[in-house]
């Protein structure tokens, strides 16, 4: 489960980095330089999918645990 989160967290830091690349890109041909602000905004919206993730890796978690747990032991 640590590497799962490894990776998950790896994916997330890889993408966005991609995302506030093309998003300073994207101001740049705009004509306006990215400020702080709009880097600020790819962080917060990595760090919300990142939590979510990680709540739906620990839920994903319990209920398998508690599915093989159910299988071994024999409860319904």
């Amino acid at each position: 489960m640590l590497r799962a989160w490894f990776l998950l967290t790896l994916a997330y830091g890889i993408g966005s980095c991609i995302a506030a690349l093309l998003m300073a890109v994207y101001k740049f041909i705009k004509g306006r330089v990215p400020s702080s602000k709009d880097f600020s905004e790819v962080f917060v919206a990595y760090l919300i999918f990142y939590t979510f993730s990680l709540f739906v890796m620990w839920a994903l978690s319990a209920l398998s645990q508690k599915r093989s747990f159910s299988t071994e032991y024999g409860q319904g």
